[in-house]
């Protein structure tokens, strides 16, 4: 089993048998890790109220 804990992509899957090794699973991509995410209407057209800066 395997779980996108803190949004990190999964890897690919290889079978390795007798020396050969074949690609079972591709790695996933950010679209992939993006496809279910919904961003409400509302939020769509709301800008920030202020940025934060950093003075060092």
């Amino acid at each position: 089993m395997s779980m996108n804990y803190n949004r990190l992509p999964r890897p690919a899957m290889v079978l390795v048998n007798d020396g050969q090794a074949d690609l079972i699973l591709q790695r996933e991509t950010y679209s992939d890790l993006m496809r279910n995410e919904v961003l409400p209407e509302r939020l769509k057209t709301s800008r920030p109220v202020n940025m934060a800066v950093c003075k060092i």
